[in-house]
């Protein structure tokens, strides 16, 4: 329920004068325009403690002064990775003694909780520009050509336990921001490696891959069951087939095969696999296959065959539909607000996973704009209503009713309705 607007000093006065005066609480009430039940508490309040002014609030005071939570919050702002123990030992050197448990709801009051950093790939500047030509490539493709695409990746199956995890402070929708997250590079290992495709059909063939994969052995692997896999999903002509940048699958002999084939190959930008539709695929087949608590290698591959075979067509859908969301950015402009210190312009920020929009928007600390959404009316799906959504850009992060992923533009308020979208500068 929301609080409601507080009397002023003087109304709350004429209420206990009136009383005084031998007027009854339905009288007051209709005479100043306050609620019965309002007038009765004053008065009561005022026979109890002689007085009309707010109480003091019950409880017991902070054990954190103001002074100590901007501390803490700019502690773990500057490092995330600090721990609740240092913070209490810090605390407690600046004469404050403190439990962690206290830690934790000062740091939930200002906006921060603690999460598992995101593991996301170690991108260089090379690979940042890669990818954020990519998306421009693609940013206006249509839903019908997205459909048209085999996305195939390997993946590795883990028999038991999971992988170690890092707790970091963050706020809300900043899971990809450098400092909240944990750079990855290509490895080797794991129980049970496996090759798959799908489409927006759904799930094409799923493989082992048991022994070391090589050129030679990914060749076998394409000619085997790519071919069949698009006749099992009915793909149209001239289907795109989409591998990753491994030298595998970049050898010169693996292009000439793909060339001989006659096999259109979608470009990929290296060192990119979070941005391969197949992965959201992957984890839930990791999910259901960890439901289902494999005792061995054996079962862990049947186990894997058959949670395949059961994902649901809609599932690969729902998933190619989120990368069809893009944005116009034709009328997104450079500007930069004037500022206090003119020491120059801040340098453009990349951050590891969404370099696309948020590289252009953040060239200045001061930029402001707006987004004009168009999404289906929620009662029939035909009519349709504009959004417009004020974001402002700060120097280290976006703005939290967004999520610019490479170029494509996912608000998350509806993310599945977009239909059009368009930048404009304030």
């Amino acid at each position: 329920m929301a609080k409601t607007k507080e009397l002023s000093k003087d109304t709350r006065n004429k209420i206990v004068d009136l009383h005084q005066a031998g007027k009854t609480e339905s009288a007051i009430g209709k005479q100043l325009g306050v609620k019965k039940s309002t007038v009765g508490a004053i008065i009561r309040k005022w026979k109890t403690y002689k007085t009309t002014d707010n109480l003091p609030p019950s409880g017991a005071p902070r054990k954190i002064s103001p002074r100590g939570v901007k501390r803490i919050t700019r502690t773990v702002s500057k490092n995330p990775r600090t721990t609740r123990g240092d913070l209490v030992n810090d605390l407690q050197r600046a004469g404050t003694k403190v439990t962690k448990a206290t830690i934790s709801n000062t740091l939930r009051r200002q906006g921060l909780k603690s999460c598992s950093a995101r593991r996301v790939p170690l991108l260089k500047p090379v690979h940042v520009r890669a990818r954020l030509k990519s998306a421009r490539e693609h940013l206006d493709d249509p839903e019908e050509d997205w459909e048209n695409v085999i996305w195939s990746d390997e993946t590795k199956i883990e028999l038991f336990g999971k992988n170690s995890t890092c707790r970091v402070w963050r706020r809300k929708n900043a899971e990809l921001h450098p400092k909240d997250t944990i750079p990855t590079v290509k490895h080797g290992g794991g129980n049970i490696m496996l090759w798959g495709c799908f489409s927006a059909k759904g799930p094409g063939r799923l493989i082992r891959v048991k022994e070391r994969m090589n050129g030679a052995m990914y060749r076998e692997i394409l000619s085997k069951n790519l071919l069949p896999s698009a006749r099992t999903l009915k793909m149209k002509r001239g289907w795109v087939f989409q591998h990753d940048n491994d030298p595998k699958h970049t050898a010169r002999a693996t292009k000439e095969w793909l060339r001989k084939k006659h096999f259109k190959v979608l470009e990929w930008p290296s060192q990119s696999p979070d941005l391969n539709p197949i992965e959201n695929l992957w984890r839930e087949l990791k999910i259901r296959v960890a439901q289902r608590q494999p005792q061995n290698i054996t079962a862990l591959e049947e186990i894997c065959m058959e949670e395949w075979a059961e994902l649901p067509a809609t599932f690969s859908e729902t998933i190619l539909t989120s990368l069809t969301c893009s944005t116009e950015t034709s009328e997104l402009t450079s500007h930069r607000t004037p500022c206090r210190s003119e020491r120059g312009r801040a340098a453009p920020l990349s951050w590891a996973a969404i370099p696309a929009l948020h590289h252009e928007i953040n060239r200045s600390p001061r930029q402001t704009f707006s987004l004009k959404v168009m999404k289906p009316h929620r009662s029939c799906g035909q009519k349709q209503d504009e959004t417009e959504t004020r974001l402002r850009t700060r120097s280290c992060s976006i703005t939290p009713s967004l999520r610019i992923y490479t170029g494509f533009l996912r608000v998350l308020r509806f993310p599945s309705c977009l239909t059009k979208t368009s930048w404009k500068e304030n």
